[in-house]
């Protein structure tokens, strides 16, 4: 039988060897907002820079607004503030109304006249209406502080979603229909992030704890 071993006299196979990836440069009207503890980034084709400081190291999540404005919603363990990074010496707004550390921001689509948000101690989704400088009546309510919240990209859906017990609503935000439960069968496992399609806002993904990814339909739940 004629043996597969290779003789040490075999002359090796070519390897092919690639050239180093170029660096990455991001396009001319992209950034990205980096997010720590005491400091916010703005990292883009002109380097990194900061765009906002705490000196307390009290930031626990930041979010910017989607219309260009240059608006970005910092909250630390006791406020939310809105501060334009346009102005000179960083004009800052808190919000009123806010209870309880803030978990999660996200801005709507309609020229950021809205914030949502969600905060540890709060069962629901809050949403503040900026130019009112009023807090509105929460958009849904679950049985644990929320921990994930996505928003479509036309403004018309409102997808939230709880941990203890495992729970997921999804509102209509123009009709403002009562939120309506998702019972997903792909996984029973709490969900921790879920995003809307970018050109398909009737289009979201969620995905699971025990790694299961799973896209839905709104309009055909």
């Amino acid at each position: 039988m004629r043996s597969s071993r290779a003789s040490l006299n075999d002359a090796p196979s070519p390897v092919s060897i690639r050239s180093p990836a170029s660096p990455f440069t991001f396009p001319p009207d992209h950034h990205l907002i980096i997010t720590t503890e005491s400091r916010i980034l703005s990292w883009s084709a002109n380097g990194i820079y900061d765009v906002f400081k705490s000196g307390s190291r009290g930031i626990c999540a930041a979010k910017e607004a989607r219309d260009g404005s240059g608006v970005l919603a910092i909250a630390d363990s006791q406020v939310v503030v809105l501060h334009d990074v346009r102005e000179k010496e960083g004009g800052t707004y808190r919000l009123k109304g806010t209870d309880g550390p803030v978990r999660l921001l996200h801005f709507a689509t309609d020229e950021s006249k809205t914030l949502y948000f969600t905060t540890t101690l709060q069962n629901a989704v809050q949403e503040f209406d900026i130019p009112r400088d009023i807090l509105l009546e929460p958009a849904s309510t679950h049985p644990s502080p929320p921990t994930v919240l996505a928003i479509s990209p036309t403004n018309h859906l409102l997808l939230s979603a709880s941990e203890r017990p495992s729970t997921i609503y999804i509102q209509n935000l123009t009709l403002r229909t009562k939120p309506m439960l998702v019972q997903p069968t792909a996984s029973r496992s709490p969900v921790v992030v879920a995003s809307f399609h970018p050109t398909r806002p009737n289009i979201f993904l969620l995905g699971f704890k025990d790694g299961t990814l799973a896209a839905y339909n709104a309009t055909k739940l």
